[in-house]
């Protein structure tokens, strides 16, 4: 996660794409809550959430994985904020085709939860048809 971190600060998104994607192929990081379509960004710094949850989409888009609504669960306690939902929304914005994602509050209980619904993944992927 450190190596992510410090790839993110030097605009070297490829290589830590790679490096996650090793990490999830060698069972040392996973971004699902078992057996759940729940991605668990807790305890996971702006920069690895980004690499994780461009994944997902890059495997939507790619047609590896189905599209459905994306959950991210940020922390247990409604008062958390782990990252910065502000920059997390930009980022999710500059992916191509841009300003097309968006993130909506899901809390559920005390659980602070943000999702991409279903319906405007679908429209992003619209951008590469």
């Amino acid at each position: 996660k450190l190596a992510i971190d410090a790839l993110d600060n030097v605009n070297q998104y490829d290589i830590s794409l790679s490096l996650y994607q090793r990490a999830v192929r060698e069972n040392l990081l996973t971004p699902w809550i078992k057996d759940t379509r729940t991605m668990d960004l807790r305890n996971h710094s702006l920069s690895v959430c980004k690499v994780m949850v461009n994944h997902i989409l890059n495997l939507m888009r790619d047609k590896k994985l189905p599209v459905f609504t994306l959950t991210m669960l940020l922390s247990d306690n409604i008062t958390d904020e782990i990252i910065n939902i502000n920059e997390f929304s930009k980022f999710l914005l500059s992916i191509e085709p841009k300003n097309i994602l968006h993130i909506e509050d899901s809390n559920e209980g005390n659980k602070r939860q943000i999702k991409i619904s279903r319906d405007n993944i679908l429209l992003w992927l619209g951008g590469y048809t």
